[in-house]
């Protein structure tokens, strides 16, 4: 009762009416966390993917510039544009939405701005500065400007100078607030290292001066996702895997061990015989060019129509004591036994990293020999691995061993240089090899994620 009552008073304060469509609905866990803001100077809300965290904080962010004394407040992500379409925009409840007729877009000294002003604020003029916060002169944008309270999104992403300045930023201000969110990490990321983890030890002993409120939610805690959208969602993670952990649980674990774990265990399930492959719309190539201690790769993948990848080939060249020409006519031959096979394969994605190699591929070639989409290796992984997890993945018997093995090899360890999860580069297993099979499927992986598929229960 408390806590609804509580509410109430915030959405009057902020004149959120029915007439400007804002529906706000929050679980039990939600309403305990929002009612906590406002006698704790440090809020974190930390979780899964699409839980309600950051709707949370941007709620109670508005709530707190209607009450503050400051003028200027600060709001980060990893980028700019990300702090107005996350924080801003918010899918029709940021802070745009919520002073809807009391706020304009604007510039002040050369920064992005949100200039609000009208009922909520009793016609005082707020500004909200929003920057981005990854790079390491990120701080630059803010700093010398004073600012009240701070809220940033996806609060692991920033660098450590962006999280440094901003508390400096609030020496002087009247309501030293800051409302952080964040998608779990390993717990030996720094964010918790260095702050999350502190705080909770000096809050427990009843030294943490301005009250620590901290909660953990998963996606279950989001009355707002439909049911057909949870299984939707769901059906895109291995429950072995460290995704399914963190972005659908919330919770933090160290990556270690297998990244691809099911296909060890199940190696029957992804494999077929090459007189099973069924119809395919199209089939592209990845090549990879190797380093003087590594191998040149090159797969050969077919996609279906219902977005079902089969990959039909995966070979590897030796670098030592070979020469260009011998790559050029080693991808020449196997190219031309590929189309001999699937006059349907067009396309061959190359490591974007060799513009040279690639530009004289082409005198050989005869596919169309483009750069590689070079997403980063862990959205590769978590693409690859949702794509796994929905059966959409099948390798073609004696001819992609190499693959499928250097996929069971392959591992995660801690960089501690670069405090994130990576994938083990060591020389342990064939990196190239997988190298090239990502790049097969590069352009379209984001769509192939994208697509429905039905979901079973085998």
């Amino acid at each position: 009762m408390l806590q609804q009552k509580f509410l109430v008073v915030m959405m009057n304060k902020l004149k959120v009416k029915s007439k400007q469509s804002i529906k706000f609905m929050w679980s039990d866990k939600h309403k305990e966390y929002m009612r906590k803001t406002e006698t704790c100077n440090y809020n974190v809300a930390e979780g899964s993917i699409r839980s309600g965290k950051t709707v949370d904080n941007v709620f109670c962010f508005a709530h707190m510039i209607s009450k503050s004394k400051d003028k200027m407040h600060l709001v980060t992500a990893s980028t700019q544009p990300t702090a107005k379409l996350i924080v801003g925009d918010c899918d029709g409840y940021g802070l745009e939405h919520i002073f809807r007729g009391q706020c304009r877009w604007g510039k002040y000294k050369g920064n992005e701005v949100l200039i609000i002003k009208g009922k909520s604020t009793n016609y005082e003029q707020k500004i909200i500065l929003f920057c981005g916060g990854a790079k390491a002169d990120s701080y630059k944008k803010f700093r010398g400007i004073t600012v009240g309270m701070w809220l940033a999104t996806e609060i692991n992403l920033h660098h450590p100078e962006t999280i440094r300045e901003a508390f400096k930023r609030q020496l002087k201000s009247d309501t030293k607030k800051i409302f952080w969110d964040l998608n779990p990490e390993s717990p030996n990321d720094y964010i918790y290292t260095e702050y999350l983890d502190k705080w909770a030890k000096e809050y427990a002993t009843g030294n943490f001066v301005g009250g620590y409120n901290y909660q953990q939610f998963n996606i279950y805690d989001n009355i707002n996702v439909s049911e057909q959208n949870l299984i939707e969602f769901v059906s895109k993670y291995q429950k072995e895997s460290i995704y399914y952990t963190r972005d659908v649980l919330g919770l933090r674990v160290v990556a270690e061990g297998a990244i691809y774990p099911i296909l060890t265990e199940q190696k029957e399930k992804y494999f077929v015989e090459n007189d099973d492959v069924p119809k395919l719309q199209y089939c592209t190539i990845g090549l990879d060019f190797g380093k003087s201690e590594s191998q040149h790769a090159i797969c050969h993948l077919g996609i279906t129509a219902q977005g079902v990848i089969y990959v039909l080939d995966a070979r590897c060249m030796i670098t030592k004591n070979t020469t260009t020409d011998d790559l050029y006519h080693w991808v020449e031959k196997t190219v031309d036994t590929y189309k001999s096979n699937h006059k349907n394969t067009t396309f061959l994605y190359a490591d974007s990293a060799e513009p040279t190699l690639i530009n004289s591929l082409r005198r050989y070639s005869k596919v169309n020999i483009c750069k590689s989409n070079k997403m980063t290796i862990v959205e590769r992984i978590k693409l690859i691995d949702a794509l796994i997890a929905q059966k959409r993945v099948y390798f073609v018997r004696k001819k992609t061993e190499e693959l499928y093995t250097a996929l069971c090899s392959s591992r995660w360890v801690f960089d501690k240089a670069k405090q994130k999860d990576v994938r083990q580069d060591d020389g342990s297993y064939n990196n190239d090899v997988i190298d090239a099979f990502e790049y097969a499927i590069s352009t379209k992986l984001l769509e192939l994620h994208r697509m429905k598929v039905v979901v079973t229960n085998d």
